[in-house]
């Protein structure tokens, strides 16, 4: 049992190596520019403790031709909830940098 929990464990390490160095010997695929997307969605959802809900959600990606997204989720029920997320907003554009 522990020769097999050393082998496993080196396989993962080994693993873990191999797609690291991968990543840094190989350039990503440029991406695509898709322009402005969305994703609408139904919700619903039981939490013990806290009782039922139903409502929606829109996902907005590549906001203003940038890389920033846009969630936002509503629901209602036994409980209320609201939700709006923004990831990858640029913080350090090329404008400020020169």
């Amino acid at each position: 049992m522990k020769h097999f929990l050393i082998l496993v464990l080196s396989l993962l390490l080994l693993l873990a190596f191999v797609e690291q160095s991968h990543a840094l010997l190989f350039d990503r695929r440029p991406k695509q520019n898709a322009g402005l997307s969305y994703y609408i969605y139904p919700l619903v959802i039981k939490l013990p403790g806290y009782g039922s809900a139903y409502g929606g959600g829109a996902t907005l990606t590549r906001v203003m031709d940038s890389e920033a997204d846009l969630t936002a989720v509503s629901m209602k029920g036994e409980f209320d909830m609201d939700i709006i997320i923004a990831t990858d907003i640029p913080i350090f554009t090329l404008q400020i940098l020169d």
